[in-house]
């Protein structure tokens, strides 16, 4: 158990997340700056980024938590 919330800290506070939430809110403000590609996907670019950096908050508080 203790190597497998190991391994979600490290996935949680990984560059990944935080690359992907990134990402997602450059596309989000590009569509609310209303550029045509991306334009009817802004609020779904929101909710994602939104998604990703709550869930990156909810592992890291367990992973402070459990250690």
């Amino acid at each position: 158990m203790g190597n497998q919330v190991l391994l979600v800290c490290e996935m949680a506070a990984g560059p990944s997340s935080g690359v992907l939430f990134t990402a997602t809110m450059v596309l989000a403000d590009a569509a609310f700056k209303q550029r045509q590609r991306w334009a009817d996907l802004g609020g779904l670019m929101q909710r994602v980024s939104l998604t990703i950096g709550w869930t990156w908050q909810t592992l890291l508080a367990m992973c402070i938590l459990h250690t």
